[in-house]
């Protein structure tokens, strides 16, 4: 009667080792690592000559852009992919980016007021983090009221359908 109990025995854990052994050899049972994400980019605006921060720890009010003044508009992570996560293996590879993330190309610059817009140029976003800088000026034909300043990517409508890949709004005097 002992000699059949321990053969059940080897027997269950046999099985168990072939059907974990399948499991994870089919992807069946498969541990999983967490992931961050990426921040997406953001902007800020402010008086011509400041830096304004694009990730204030407090909320910013929305800024008044005078016609004819000028302003500054600075963002950061305008980056093309996410560079959260990596793969290593031995030898000479070591870790190596699944998805590097580069500097955009040919971010534009929008002032949307109502059904008009303005165009204040193209810039390519700089360094690891994906920063931006506009100084600009604001036309003297853009009528009062609120008005939505973008940074439009030409590859960008898998990020949106129009493209914009940031925004902030802004009161036009």
């Amino acid at each position: 009667m002992g000699e059949s109990r321990s053969r059940r025995r080897r027997t269950a854990g046999s099985l168990t080792f072939v059907v974990l052994a399948t499991c994870l050899a089919t992807g069946l049972f498969v541990p999983t690592v967490a992931q961050a994400s990426c921040a997406g980019p953001s902007l800020a605006v402010g008086p011509t000559g400041s830096t304004p921060d694009p990730y204030p720890t407090e909320p910013q009010a929305v800024v008044a852009a005078p016609r004819g003044g000028g302003l500054a508009v600075t963002g950061t992570f305008f980056l093309d992919g996410c560079d959260d996560v990596q793969s290593c293996s031995a030898g000479c590879g070591g870790c190596q980016s699944v998805n590097p993330a580069y500097p955009m190309k040919g971010l534009t610059l929008v002032l949307v007021r109502g059904p008009q817009q303005y165009e204040f140029g193209a810039i390519d976003a700089q360094g690891d983090s994906g920063d931006v800088r506009w100084d600009v000026t604001i036309p003297g034909e853009v009528p009062p009221g609120p008005a939505q300043l973008e940074v439009q990517w030409a590859y960008g409508a898998g990020i949106s359908e129009d493209g914009v890949v940031a925004s902030v709004p802004v009161t036009i005097t």
